[in-house]
C-alpha cells in the first residue's frame, strides 16, 4: 500500500549496474529557496557525478535513481531539520514547496505507458543537460553580483575608480612640491569603463538563465500518464527544537479541506491557507500524500463520528478488498 521500489543505476566506462531498494517514503530537501515539490524531487532522482569533476569523460561514474513500482499511497517526508557543523546546532529550514492538486509521476520512472525506458532516460538525460547548463550560468552570475565585501563585483570595481579618483584630486591640491602618484592618468576612467561592462555581463545573462529555467520547468509537462491526487498535508509551525503539529485532510466525496488541529476539526474555507505561505514565520510542511487517482475514492474517507454514541474500545476488523489482497510480493513487501 505504502512502498515504492526505487532503483539505483550507477554508470562506470560505459557499463551500468542496478540495485532496487523497497521505501516506504520518498524523502527529499526544500532547497535553499521556495521551489515547486517537482523541483524538490529533481534534487532526488537527478544524475550525480561520484569522482572527481577533472576526471576524463570515460573514467567518471555517475549514479541516478529510478521507479520500478508505485504504490496506491505515496508519501513524502521533507527535511526540514538541518544540522550546521560550523555553529554545531540544528535550525529549522522554512523554504516554502509548492504543491499541485495533482502530481503526474512519470518522470520518476522507468517508463510510462508514452514513452519506452530508453526514450523516457534520454528525456531525462537532456533535461539534466538543461540543468548543468543552469547552474554555470548560475555560478558565472553569482561571481559577478556576489563578493565577499556583499557588493557585486561592478560595485566593487566602481568604488575602488572612485578612491582613485580622489586620491590624484588630493595629491593635485597638495601645497608642498612632491612627486605626484604612480598612477596611470586614464586609470579610473577605465575602470569605470570595465564596471560598466561587468553589469552588462550580468544583466546579460538574465535572459538565458529564465529560458533554461522554464525550459526545465515544463519539460515533462507532456508526461501525465501516473496521476496522484493530493489528500494530506502534515504541518508544523515552530523550530528545529520543538513546535506544534497540524494536518490537513482533504475529504475527496465532499471536496472539502479539514484541518485537524489537536481536538479541534474545522473545515477549510480559504485554500490560500495550505497552499500559501506569506508569514513571517510560517508554518511549513513536513509530510505530504499523494494518492493514486484512479483509487482514492476506494483508499480514502473522512473522519465518520455519532456524537450520540460513546466511543467503544473493541474495533470491528474488516478484510480489505480483494483487489488488495493479491498483490504481488517483493521480498516480502507487498508491490
Amino acid at each position: 500500500m505504502f512502498y515504492t521500489n526505487i532503483t539505483y543505476a550507477r554508470a562506470t566506462n560505459g557499463t551500468t549496474t542496478l540495485k532496487s531498494d523497497i521505501q516506504d517514503h520518498i524523502l527529499t530537501s526544500p532547497g535553499d529557496k521556495d521551489r515547486h515539490i517537482y523541483s524538490a524531487l529533481d534534487d532526488e532522482f537527478d544524475i550525480d557525478d561520484l569522482d572527481d569533476p577533472s576526471a576524463q569523460d570515460d573514467k567518471k561514474s555517475t549514479k541516478y535513481e529510478f521507479i520500478t513500482h508505485l504504490p496506491p499511497i505515496l508519501i513524502i517526508n521533507v527535511r526540514r531539520a538541518v544540522y550546521n557543523a560550523k555553529e554545531e546546532k540544528s535550525f529549522k529550514n522554512e523554504r516554502h514547496v509548492a504543491l499541485d492538486d495533482t502530481l503526474y509521476l512519470d518522470r520518476y520512472l522507468q517508463q510510462t505507458m508514452s514513452m519506452t525506458p530508453a526514450q523516457l532516460l534520454d528525456s531525462r538525460k537532456e533535461q539534466w543537460e538543461y540543468k548543468r547548463q543552469l547552474r554555470a550560468l548560475q555560478h558565472r552570475k553569482s561571481e559577478l553580483d556576489q563578493t565577499a565585501l556583499d557588493m557585486s563585483l561592478s560595485d566593487v570595481v566602481e568604488c575602488a575608480a572612485d578612491y582613485i579618483s580622489d586620491l590624484k584630486a588630493a595629491d593635485e591640491e597638495l601645497l608642498v612640491d612632491l612627486d605626484p602618484l604612480p598612477i596611470q592618468s586614464d586609470l579610473a576612467e577605465q575602470m569605470r569603463i570595465k564596471a560598466h561592462n561587468l553589469r552588462k555581463d550580468s544583466a546579460l545573462l538574465d535572459e538565458p538563465i529564465k529560458q533554461l529555467e522554464e525550459r526545465i520547468e515544463s519539460h515533462f509537462d507532456g508526461l501525465k500518464d501516473h496521476p496522484y491526487r493530493l489528500h494530506a498535508i502534515f504541518i508544523h509551525r515552530g523550530t528545529a527544537t520543538g513546535g506544534h503539529y497540524w494536518i490537513y485532510i482533504h475529504d475527496f466525496k465532499g471536496n472539502i479541506w479539514r484541518k485537524y488541529n489537536d481536538e479541534k476539526v474545522t473545515e477549510v474555507t480559504d485554500i490560500k491557507e495550505i497552499f500559501t505561505q506569506e508569514e513571517k514565520w510560517p508554518a511549513t510542511s513536513t509530510g505530504i500524500v499523494y494518492v493514486r487517482e484512479d483509487a482514492k475514492d476506494d483508499l480514502t474517507e473522512a473522519v465518520r463520528r455519532d456524537p450520540a454514541k460513546p466511543p467503544s474500545d473493541s474495533v470491528e476488523m474488516k478484510d480489505a478488498p480483494d483487489v488488495y489482497m493479491n498483490l504481488e510480493v517483493i521480498d516480502g513487501v507487498p508491490a
